[in-house]
């Protein structure tokens, strides 16, 4: 959608993630190749990869535009990002925000929201380690403290 309502956009490479938006090489190549007036964006960019994107905006002396370093650098961790909604007041989908220790820890936070709940790892992005868990029989297997 952003793309259909850009005024300009511009290919920077085939539909795998490693040889498009995540290549920021290319992405920079292409924003010389065009001109002054057109500015990287986050928009697809996972929040690790953003911060490499706008490090290397800045190394070259363009503007980017996204999120500053500190909001990638809050978001760029679910316990982090929960805690920063938390002390603003955003509502968010019952939880913890803070890591746990121990599987004994998962089972009590699980028992207290309930399930079906998604378990994710604190860092990482992309989806990637997430867990939906249905059942307390599902939630060692899901936390990486037990048999996959």
């Amino acid at each position: 959608m952003h793309v259909r309502k850009a005024d300009e956009a511009y290919p920077i490479g085939a539909a795998a993630a490693s040889e498009s938006y995540l290549n920021i090489a290319k992405i920079l190549e292409v924003r010389a190749a065009v001109g002054r007036g057109c500015y990287p964006s986050w928009v697809r960019i996972p929040f690790r990869e953003c911060e490499n994107l706008r490090g290397a905006c800045a190394d070259a002396g363009v503007k980017f535009i996204g999120p500053t370093a500190a909001a990638m650098e809050a978001m760029g961790s679910k316990t982090r990002a929960r805690q920063a909604m938390e002390k603003a007041g955003v509502p968010f989908v019952p939880g913890t925000s803070r890591g746990v220790e121990s599987f004994e820890e998962a089972e009590q936070v699980a028992a207290r929201i309930g399930l079906s709940r998604d378990v994710k790892a604190a860092a990482g992005g992309g989806g990637k380690g997430m867990r939906l868990v249905h059942a307390p029989e599902q939630l060692r297997s899901s936390t990486g403290r037990g048999p996959q």
